[in-house]
């Protein structure tokens, strides 16, 4: 239903909100896709000006890179998270797990703003009515503008004037239980760089008496905004494996890697995630102990189209390049090549750019352990393994939306020609035989 097309366009005017209202129980809500994408800035605060004219209590849940789903009802829906918690112990996993959602935390944390945050941001402009037709005739403009990222700023502001870690954290159970759940959604948020929501979930964290999960999250806040004094103090106060991971993390990225694989020395490879097993490696190889790096790499798990799958065969070709271990560098050469091929493919299916950009990250900051040739090896085979030939995919999915069959077929038969080996897998076959049919 885009606000851009003739028809659904009316499903975003305040008259089809009022009959929406009208038909609805007192209690009844609706729950309303809304596109980050095809709309100014003005557009997208003018769809929500409207929805929430006619409600006056709206929630907004991130559900995807470009796409939020709105909440609406004439009074505030109730936060159970004790219902929440029953759900999810009858609920189709599988289902959920499809889109990313394996537990409560993971729902709540797209959860990101609130009536009293969206308020303040919303004032002064006009609404979307059936006679005006704003979006409807407006929003064409821009369907092919990067708008996302604007609109998007729109919701952090939001975000950070909401009551949502209020909410949650008067809702939550209790104890060691409900702490523990706060933290879990301060995580997902720190993830997507929102530092002032984690300090907010770290002070209610805080006044439940658990000192040292606040200061945590606290330090957590601090370094992701480049604080590092501020956490490096915060996280000192204690020395559990939790606080000795973050400082071994902190002195990785202050490039101290003889500091950095002391503290990671210290905490368990099963207290390790993937990326921390990467960096514990490259603190090592920078170190002048190679042999132990590759030992280290041999421990690390990841998970698929995750950033320490892509580079822990990097760091391993390297290595064994450096050693003169030509064959074990070869397998691990082309184990890296296709973690970026089924890197490119999630990109395909519009996921995976938050590991693309951390994976460029971390070849432009070129941390200690490879040579600034190695990681310019790794940005080459990037670029010609996804960053080259991607814009011609995403030109044949654009020409699709607007009609253009033939035109979209040479893009995607460029697409696929561009990539250094065939793949079968690659959704451009699919499309091509679509677009055949148009």
């Amino acid at each position: 239903s885009n606000p851009w097309l003739s028809m659904s366009a009316r499903l975003f005017t305040r008259e089809f909100f009022d009959l929406v209202r009208n038909r609805l129980s007192p209690r009844g809500v609706l729950v309303q896709w809304v596109p980050l994408y095809g709309l100014s800035t003005s557009q997208f605060q003018t769809l929500l000006r409207t929805l929430m004219d006619v409600f006056p209590s709206v929630s907004l849940f991130q559900v995807a890179e470009g796409d939020l789903v709105a909440v609406a009802s004439m009074e505030p829906v109730p936060v159970s998270i004790a219902a929440l918690g029953q759900f999810f112990e009858g609920a189709p996993r599988a289902t959920l797990e499809r889109v990313g959602i394996r537990e409560p935390a993971d729902l709540l944390a797209r959860w990101i703003a609130d009536q009293q945050g969206l308020e303040p941001i919303l004032d002064g402009g006009p609404l979307n009515t059936d006679d005006n037709g704003i979006l409807e005739f407006g929003s064409p403009w821009y369907l092919l503008s990067d708008t996302t990222g604007a609109n998007r700023s729109i919701v952090e502001r939001a975000a950070v004037l909401s009551s949502v870690p209020e909410r949650l954290a008067e809702a939550s159970l209790p104890g060691n239980a409900g702490a523990a759940l706060l933290k879990a959604v301060a995580a997902r948020h720190l993830a997507k760089g929102r530092t002032a929501l984690v300090r907010m979930f770290a002070d209610s964290i805080l006044t439940r008496g658990y000192r040292a999960d606040a200061a945590l999250l606290s330090g957590d806040a601090a370094a992701a905004e480049g604080k590092w004094a501020e956490a490096d103090a915060l996280w000192r106060r204690y020395d559990t494996s939790a606080f000795r991971l973050r400082r071994a993390k902190l002195a990785f990225e202050l490039r101290r890697p003889g500091e950095a694989a002391r503290l990671f020395g210290q905490i368990s490879a099963g207290e390790r995630t993937g990326d921390d097993g990467v960096m514990f490696a490259l603190a090592l190889a920078g170190t002048d102990r190679a042999r132990q790096a590759l030992a280290v790499l041999d421990t690390v798990r990841t998970k698929a189209d995750s950033v320490a799958a892509i580079l822990a065969p990097f760091v391993r070709a390297v290595l064994n390049t450096d050693r003169g271990e030509t064959v074990l560098a070869l397998s691990a050469r082309r184990e890296l090549e296709a973690r970026l091929d089924g890197l490119r493919r999630c990109l395909e299916s519009d996921g995976c750019q938050n590991v693309i950009d951390s994976l460029l990250a971390w070849s432009r900051t070129a941390p200690p352990g490879v040579s600034a040739d190695g990681w310019e090896d790794l940005r080459q085979a990037i670029y010609i393994r996804i960053t080259r030939p991607l814009p011609l995919y995403l030109r044949g999915v654009t020409q699709l939306w607007l009609g253009e069959p033939d035109a979209a077929i040479a893009s995607l038969r460029t697409y696929s020609n561009l990539l250094p080996e065939p793949d079968p897998r690659s959704r451009a076959h699919a499309l091509v035989a679509s677009a055949r049919t148009r």
